[in-house]
């Protein structure tokens, strides 16, 4: 085999991983990139989402306690807290409760920096889905000693 013969077959081969890395390995690089540093969730309000009724929130202490007062079950929930933090509540049965701890709130970013267990809470948002996505949204009033 003569040294020509070798280059060749070399430069095909760096021809050929090159169109390979451009047509596939690129794309999936930059999706896998993406997926890692992107917003974690979406928290986006439907236009004229009806409002949340069957859901009850309160802010008890440095946790959230919600609720579904009504017969039929809530899912995919997420609760935002004052524009930043937001955490998935995941399905509510019927009558159901669940309480999670403000720490457990993180922000929308990739780096899910935790809420501060102090935090100030003035606004409350959920979104949840029963027979379409719904929205509600509580401004909270400052507890005692709180001031704003």
């Amino acid at each position: 085999m003569s040294i020509r013969r070798i280059l060749v077959a070399v430069l095909l081969a760096i021809a050929a991983l090159t169109v390979i890395w451009y047509s596939v390995g690129r794309r999936w690089t930059e999706r896998y990139v993406e997926s890692m540093t992107g917003d974690w969730v979406s928290f986006q309000i439907p236009a004229n989402s009806p409002t949340l009724n069957a859901v009850s929130v309160s802010h008890e202490g440095s946790a959230i306690a919600i609720c579904n007062k009504g017969t039929d079950r809530v899912s995919d929930l997420l609760v935002r807290l004052n524009d930043v933090y937001v955490a998935k509540f995941g399905a509510l049965q019927p009558h159901d409760c669940k309480t999670i701890p403000i720490t457990e709130f993180r922000t929308f970013t990739w780096k899910k920096i935790p809420a501060a267990a102090g935090m100030q809470l003035k606004k409350l948002e959920v979104l949840g889905t029963i027979s379409q996505r719904a929205y509600l949204r509580l401004d909270v009033p400052p507890q005692a000693g709180e001031r704003r």
